[in-house]
């Protein structure tokens, strides 16, 4: 999956796990985290993620 850029790596980390796009203000939040990250394609995406399935969007279900 190295081969997908930036925008469309978190993408599919919110398809993946919220089943949804993200909003645009939720892309230019990531990508300013991303930015300060040391280690983008581990840390950053990883820490991404563990925030993904910590939000109440995917713990609950309305």
């Amino acid at each position: 999956e190295d081969y997908f850029d930036r925008n469309q790596r978190i993408s599919r980390s919110f398809e993946r796990i919220l089943n949804r796009e993200p909003t645009a203000d939720e892309l230019t939040t990531v990508n300013a985290f991303l930015d300060q990250s040391q280690d983008e394609d581990l840390a950053g995406l990883t820490h991404l993620c563990l925030s993904l399935l910590n939000c109440n969007e995917f713990i609950f279900v309305d």
